[in-house]
């Protein structure tokens, strides 16, 4: 790899053509199983039907052995919630089997999560006591019965591994092929469009609404709210409902839970959930208010300042900063002066209190 980013490839050898022969043993025209999955029943239908066309495309699928797809399908796919599995034989009847599934007809050797197949009665007595020997050896295995016949072993098997996987077992797909595999071209697993949107965010000209609100002659509920309120309590307020529209927003059961200096993006608050509470806060105002507001105030306390200000004009607006300042300070110092006092025995006691506290808390 030079400096400049140019990548240089060299090929030392060509590929082993010996490994075809031994990833095909005897006994690869047989059965097979092949499992399919995506996220949603949907896209499972829709991953059936690519395959069943892909494989009736001479030019991508007739050129690739099942063997092949379905190592490929097991071994280097993801395997989702939805499932199909399908014992399957070469190329032809499995387009046949594909199409049967499209159809919704029933068909032999097709087992899908959306209906697993019933737990037959065989033996339950067998059943139970190896059940209860993966029990008492803390394994999480299940035990599928099946009752074979002369010369159905191989496809019984392939027919439990399918069960299995369907009723959303993990599978060692890759023990099937201990001879390895060669990966072909496979469908990916379809994207499904779903639209998620906030309903409201498409309503037209919402700041009009909120202006033609406000001069409806009716005084926003907050307004009035706070114009009731002796003035002493109309800061407490407004600092609560500002609480509480935030905690709205957030989905946040118990308001009183948020710090009034906490950066409202460190609880949660993205760009949409912003434009959410300027929505809301307009409204309770009746008139508008930037749209960038959570984002130049991004607190509770910054946002009710702003508000009680600049909004509503409230006569006994929050305290200055430097007021606050100065008060935290004189704080401070009150209580460095009242630690220093104490000897070393009465801080540790305190500090064992206050921990005791903390923990009953």
């Amino acid at each position: 790899i030079s400096m400049s980013g140019v990548n240089a490839h060299v090929v030392l050898e060509g590929p082993d053509t010996r490994i075809r022969a031994r990833t095909e043993p005897p006994g690869v025209e047989g059965a097979l199983v092949l499992p399919l999955s995506a996220p949603s029943p949907e896209a499972l239908l829709s991953l059936v039907k690519a395959l069943r066309h892909q494989l009736t495309d001479d030019d991508r699928g007739g050129d690739s052995s099942m063997r092949d797809v379905c190592f490929t399908a097991g071994v280097r796919r993801s395997h989702h919630a939805h499932r199909l599995a399908l014992v399957v034989g070469p190329h032809p009847s499995v387009v046949d089997t594909l199409q049967n599934v499209l159809a919704g007809q029933p068909a032999s050797g097709v087992f899908s999560s959306e209906s697993p197949p019933d737990e037959e009665d065989i033996r339950p007595e067998l059943i139970e006591v190896i059940g209860r020997c993966l029990r008492t050896r803390d394994s999480a295995g299940m035990v599928n019965p099946s009752l074979a016949g002369e010369g159905q072993e191989p496809s019984l098997l392939l027919e439990a591994l399918g069960v299995l996987y369907v009723r959303g077992h993990a599978v060692d797909w890759q023990a099937l092929y201990p001879f390895g595999g060669r990966c072909v071209d496979f469908p990916t697993t379809p994207w499904m469009r779903e639209r998620l949107w906030l309903d409201w965010l498409d309503t037209p000209d919402r700041a009009l609404r909120v202006e033609s609100e406000g001069q409806s002659g009716h005084a926003p509920a907050l307004a009035q709210l706070l114009s009731e309120a002796p003035t002493n309590e109309r800061w407490d307020l407004l600092h609560a409902h500002v609480r509480a529209r935030i905690a709205g927003v957030l989905g946040i059961d118990q308001p009183h839970l948020l710090k009034p200096k906490q950066g409202l993006f460190d609880i949660g608050m993205n760009s949409l959930s912003a434009v959410e509470l300027v929505s809301a806060l307009q409204i309770d105002v009746g008139q508008s208010l930037p749209a960038t507001l959570a984002f130049e105030y991004p607190s509770i306390d910054q946002l009710t300042g702003y508000l009680a200000t600049q909004v509503l004009f409230l006569d006994n607006p929050v305290p200055s900063l430097a007021e606050e300042q100065r008060d935290n300070d004189g704080q401070h110092d009150a209580m460095v002066s009242r630690l220093e006092q104490l000897s070393d025995e009465e801080a540790d006691a305190q500090l064992l209190a206050k921990l005791r506290g903390l923990r009953n808390e």
